[in-house]
């Protein structure tokens, strides 16, 4: 599973997957992870 902004950079996720010898997963919604995580933390704060 690859998050983050990065995981749209097909090249990126190319070279990481060469890296690993296996593909990774990349979610729908990538880009937006961090700030969906971010509010579950602060919800609870």
């Amino acid at each position: 599973m690859m998050t983050g902004g990065v995981a749209k950079n097909t090249g990126m996720v190319a070279a990481i997957e060469n890296r690993l010898g296996m593909p990774l997963i990349i979610g729908t919604f990538a880009q937006e992870n961090g700030a969906i995580g971010a509010a579950v933390l602060a919800s609870r704060l």
